[in-house]
């Protein structure tokens, strides 16, 4: 507690040391007092009650004055005159057993929380050092969720992470032969997919180019190389399909026409430029040119043919960029700006190795995911 005195009455108080420095009424008199600061050195009881309590030592009366006199008084009412000796306040620290002693020491309890607590913590420090200083419970939950979004070699990464002997290890194996097996199923389905979209550009070729059209079209050769061209990437990739069969029995006919084997020419690369073009697949295009350039050495109707190419890109880009604003990908949010990430980066790696496309597509891919790095 702090000792305090009113300047104009001279009663005296015990208040607590939060009260230190502020200015309050006396009690006594109404006048207003500075309660002192708390020095630095001195141990106070927050035990004691919070009220100030009035000295018992009272002011002499001045003769003739007929009220009391303002000064302090400097003596004590003694226990025979109706009050008790009031301790000073060094006796009152030197007689009570402070806080800073029980914890410097005098206090087994005290002393015995703190060894208990030093060893959890040393414990838990030396435990964190083995398993590598990795949280392998946010790992493991890490893997979960991607093999929930269908990420599955990443999940797989995630659950080898977890070490032998830790709680989870025998979860995460089990995991793993999940996620392994999802994976391999996930792949089955996208060559499954790839085979049937191949087979389909077979298809639509001799259905809608060649047949279609038929041998007197000025295209109709060229149309029939290219066929044949993807019949033969069909059989190369997928020889297990099952119409693999129908592939080959392409050949015998068509190959009176247009033969692989024949020398590479103009009106070859257009068709197959053109028709690579149908399905947004530039950089695929760009093969058969670069074949042609190197077989002919004729740099004028290879890069004619580049140029063709960068204005069928940018039409395409131009066209997703509108179609991405009718569906409001240009609205503030996370999912918009995922969507325009995406779909750029799709264009992307369309036009890998075409010059003069890609500026407008990297600038708002890289807005997009600077937009998701920063939380929209």
């Amino acid at each position: 507690m702090i000792q305090a005195a009113c300047g104009e009455c001279g009663a005296r108080f015990r208040v607590k040391p939060e009260h230190a420095g502020r200015r309050t009424r006396c009690p006594k008199c109404g006048e207003v007092m500075q309660i002192p600061e708390l020095p630095a050195d001195e141990d106070v009881d927050e035990a004691e009650d919070e009220q100030p309590t009035e000295a018992p030592a009272k002011a002499p009366v001045r003769a003739g004055a007929g009220r009391s006199s303002r000064r302090p008084s400097t003596t004590t009412r003694r226990a025979g005159s109706g009050g008790r000796r009031k301790a000073s306040p060094s006796a009152a620290r030197t007689e009570r057993p402070t806080r800073r002693a029980k914890s410097e020491g005098k206090d087994p309890a005290f002393v015995a929380r703190i060894a208990v607590g030093l060893i959890v913590v040393v414990g838990a420090v030396i435990a964190w050092m083995v398993m590598g200083g990795t949280d392998h419970a946010a790992v493991f939950q890490q893997g979960v969720e991607a093999m929930s979004a269908g990420k599955h070699q990443i999940a797989i990464e995630r659950f080898t992470s977890i070490p032998e002997g830790h709680g989870l290890y025998g979860r995460a194996q089990e995991k793993i032969v999940e996620a392994t097996e999802l994976a391999g199923a996930e792949e089955v389905r996208f060559d499954t997919r790839q085979a049937d979209n191949l087979w389909a550009v077979v298809e639509s070729m001799r259905i809608d180019y060649v047949d279609g059209t038929g041998p007197n079209h000025p295209e109709y050769a060229p149309n029939c190389r290219y066929m044949l061209k993807r019949a033969k990437e069909f059989i190369d990739t997928y020889p297990d399909d099952p119409r693999v069969v129908e592939a080959r029995g392409l050949f015998p006919y068509y190959s009176q026409v247009a033969n692989l084997d024949w020398p590479l020419t103009e009106a070859d690369v257009r068709a197959e430029v053109r028709m690579r073009t149908l399905t947004h697949k530039f950089r695929a295009a760009l093969a058969p040119i670069a074949e042609f350039e190197e077989l002919t050495g004729d740099k004028d109707v290879a890069e004619e043919m580049r140029a063709d190419l960068r204005k069928a890109a940018l039409a395409y880009w131009k066209r997703e960029k509108e179609n991405l604003g009718r569906r409001g990908a240009f609205d503030e949010g996370d999912e918009n700006w995922r969507q325009i990430s995406n779909r750029a980066t799709r264009y992307l790696d369309d036009v890998d190795g075409l010059t003069g496309v890609s500026a407008d597509a990297i600038a708002l891919r890289d807005q997009a995911n600077a937009a998701l790095d920063s939380g929209g």
